[in-house]
């Protein structure tokens, strides 16, 4: 007769064999799932430490750390000591010196790229390339921010460069309320503090979860399904632009653009120089080609076109660029690739080109017509 003892530790024995023979066909499978991804999708983005950190200011809520050398995702890049990206700025500006400043949030800044493959830079060299060796173009996007932001970066920094020419890079992002407080919101470490089980893991161990593909899928499928089942506030304005939906906190966005756009719009003639908007496309707009899509950019230029203030629309050249096949877009982060900022410098390029060359009309008139 079998001692009890001697069955219950057959029985526990048992039990762990199969736990383990379990944990090992799971991790098996995970690992198996994870390589194939590796062989149909791109590879996961790499972060490397530091990212670009900031500094909380008085009336634009953050600005960037000046004097940095940082990443972006895993390219380098230079924040000057006026706090935006690239080389150092002459002040004042030279005599023979044509200077464009392009304001912008991550899009414009360049999020995940190069600094020489920021549209900024590209335009620059295109416009240098056609014979106009003393143009340069600054790039003044601060990943964040909204038009009001860009209204007070204006006035507080832009203006002192001396600019001949300022544009404006806008995405739908930028349809959103003033916050009522200028509270502090970057921490110690110079990012936004990180809340509940990310501010327990920390930024090193997110970004290497961040590298599995399958764990990134798995979190996109879980918030695709809650802003279908249970949208957040942010993906309900997100919405209303697409479609043109009346939703309250979208009509509140679209009335602090109106006057942030304004005002920029009023200063930069009394100052006389010329200011001209590029519209960027959301990347669903880019796939979708349905009539229903192309609400955002008639709202705001219908703004615009009431201030007088020229729009170069994107979206047929993002279109266009998607039907050849051109990787527009940095695949799991959605901010545009090299190639959707070569697009853009493009687009730009024939937007500004004979203003900037001194040899047609001016600006206003002359992108003004592109828009009727």
């Amino acid at each position: 007769m079998e001692d009890s003892t001697g069955r219950k530790t057959s029985d526990r024995d048992s039990r762990w064999s199969r736990l383990l023979i379990v944990s090992a066909a799971t991790l098996l499978s995970l690992a198996l799932a994870e390589g194939l991804l590796g062989l149909v999708l791109p590879p996961p983005i790499v972060w490397r430490m530091p990212q670009e950190r900031y500094e909380n200011h008085p009336t634009r809520l953050y600005v960037l750390r000046s004097n940095q050398q940082a990443f972006t995702h895993d390219k380098p890049l230079r924040i000057n000591a006026l706090g935006l990206r690239g080389g150092e700025v002459e002040i004042p500006k030279p005599p023979d010196r044509f200077r464009i400043v392009v304001m912008g949030d991550s899009l414009t800044f360049g999020n995940g790229v190069r600094d020489d493959e920021t549209y900024s830079r590209r335009l620059e060299t295109m416009l240098q390339a056609a014979g106009l060796r003393s143009t340069e173009v600054i790039n003044a996007g601060i990943p964040g921010y909204d038009s009001w932001q860009e209204a007070l970066l204006l006035e507080e920094v832009v203006l002192s460069l001396d600019p001949d020419l300022v544009l404006l890079g806008f995405y739908e992002n930028d349809v959103s309320q003033r916050p009522m407080t200028t509270r502090p919101v970057i921490g110690a470490t110079g990012e936004s503090p990180r809340t509940g089980l990310a501010a327990r893991l920390g930024d090193r161990w997110i970004f290497l979860l961040k590298r599995s593909q399958l764990l990134v899928l798995a979190w996109e499928a879980y918030q695709r399904a809650r802003v279908r089942w249970l949208p957040p506030p942010e993906a309900r304005v997100r919405m209303a632009l697409l479609n043109g939906e009346n939703y309250p906190p979208t009509e509140a966005g679209w009335a602090e653009v109106d006057a942030s756009l304004r005002h920029m719009a009023s200063r930069l003639k009394r100052e006389g120089v010329p200011f001209g908007i590029v519209v960027f496309p959301m990347p669903e707009q880019v796939w979708n080609t349905g009539a229903g899509t192309v609400a955002y950019q008639g709202r705001l230029q219908g703004i615009t076109r009431e201030i007088g203030v020229p729009t170069l629309d994107l979206l047929p050249a993002f279109r266009k660029a998607a039907a050849d096949g051109r990787p527009l877009y940095i695949f799991w982060d959605w901010h545009p690739a090299p190639e959707g900022h070569q697009i853009t410098a493009e687009a730009i390029d024939a937007f500004i080109h004979p203003v900037v060359a001194r040899s047609g009309p001016p600006l206003t008139s002359n992108l003004s017509e592109r828009d009727h």
